[in-house]
């Protein structure tokens, strides 16, 4: 935490801990006790900002773009906020700049760095690094992502994205946009409109057990094939969560394992999770054990000089020499498959804590409608059949009788007197 001390002649100074974990002052000279606890109030929260990710508070914003320069450029030097830019001439260019310029963007892991990146490649090619950013307005927006969707074409604009990549730009170009008016550079986003994937995002198809095992039988030895159960039977994010797995995570009395989630370890608390061993990965453990190297540490060594698309390449090639349908989302299906059987069995809380994430997600975005659901309600479908002859017989020899109202009622009473 950042800290307000006294130097020697009555000069003042603020101590912060940068994002590299390094402690650093800021030298703020002979100024008034009230002035200094301000500035150090501001600099405290930005300094938080710097390490959860968070955007300052309207009252910090509002205070950083009313210091002076020299104060702001010593802010920039700390890494608490991003240079100054004149929003008269701010262009495209500049905005794309201040945006990864924030502490925010030093926090992503490397492949959202790359996904980024790439989105904001089109953003920049689509309206020029030049364009003027308050000259873009709402139906620039909505043209954008029609641009994106457009089949590729020679000489053409057209980048032929799919729905969910389309989206995925539109939301890179809302957050953007969604910075400059925090930063007061303009008033109104103006991709507020557009698709941004609110929606259900993917196609995840259920992976039956029966063609996940004809695939694993074509995996070349027990680190593909366990890394392919992982996936499938232990519902891990793959390749990133088995590549950290180590033989010290593996808790053989408990029949657990630990799992390290890069992807989550950024929110308190979901760093890691316990899954069971499950009987599906029990026996290749067993056997991943027993061919183990003296003093190998990692679980799956293999993984650790490969990039994922080896993964995923390898894992389509015995997708198609087991002879079976390839499916969308490889890896993503398969966790998916396995959310939805485990939500068939085990309490929705439970199910979310093994898989490692929350129960709103998995309802948007993981847990399927199957056929064994349909299987499961129709069980009985032996009786149904004669039920409904007998229902269809009913319906045609008895015929509908109109209700009887309250004086036909009465009449029936007399004459039964």
């Amino acid at each position: 935490m950042a800290s307000l001390s006294n130097d020697k002649g009555g000069l003042r100074r603020i101590v912060v801990k940068c994002g590299d974990g390094v402690r650093r002052p800021l030298r703020l000279g002979r100024i008034p006790d009230k002035h200094a606890a301000t500035i150090f109030a501001h600099v405290s929260r930005l300094e938080a900002c710097q390490f959860d990710g968070s955007a300052p508070s309207p009252q910090t914003s509002a205070w950083l773009s009313e210091v002076s320069d020299t104060l702001r450029s010593r802010l920039v030097a700390l890494g608490l906020t991003a240079p100054k830019i004149d929003a008269r001439v701010m262009t495209l260019q500049d905005l794309v700049d201040a945006y990864k310029a924030r502490p925010r963007w030093a926090k992503l892991k490397p492949n959202s760095v790359r996904n980024q990146t790439q989105w904001l490649r089109y953003l920049l090619a689509h309206f020029g690094p030049e364009c003027p950013v308050p000259s873009i307005v709402e139906a620039d927006g909505e043209d954008y992502h029609g641009t994106l969707r457009l089949p590729k074409s020679e000489g053409g604009k057209g980048k032929g994205l799919s729905r969910s990549s389309a989206e995925s730009a539109c939301s890179m170009a809302h957050r953007v946009f969604r910075y400059a008016v925090k930063a007061r550079i303009i008033d109104r986003n103006p991709f507020d409109d557009t698709p941004r994937g609110k929606g259900p995002r993917g196609n995840n198809v259920n992976v039956p057990a029966a063609d996940a095992l004809a695939v694993m039988a074509e995996l070349p030895d027990t680190q593909w094939k366990l890394l392919f159960a992982l996936s499938r039977w232990g519902g891990l994010r793959c390749p990133s969560e088995p590549r950290l797995l180590t033989w010290d995570d593996i808790d053989w009395d408990r029949q657990r394992f630990l799992v390290h989630a890069p992807k989550t370890e950024h929110r308190e608390g979901h760093g890691t999770r316990w899954v069971p061993i499950f009987p599906e990965l029990a026996e290749l453990f067993d056997q991943r054990w027993q061919e183990a190297e003296p003093g190998d540490k990692l679980v799956l060594p293999f993984m650790a000089t490969r990039t994922a698309g080896t993964f995923s390449r390898r894992v389509a090639r015995a997708v198609v020499f087991a002879g079976v349908k390839p499916w969308p989302r490889l890896f993503h299906s398969m966790r998916s498959t396995r959310q939805t059987e485990l939500a068939d069995r085990f309490p929705i809380h439970t199910v979310c804590a093994w898989i490692g994430n929350s129960e709103a997600v998995a309802t948007k975005h993981y847990l399927q409608t199957t056929e064994a659901h349909f299987a499961e309600a129709a069980h009985n479908a032996a009786q149904t059949t004669p039920a409904k002859a007998r229902q269809g017989k009913t319906r045609r020899s008895v015929p509908m009788r109109k209700p009887l109202d309250s004086r036909t009622v009465a009449v029936a009473g007399v004459g039964g007197l």
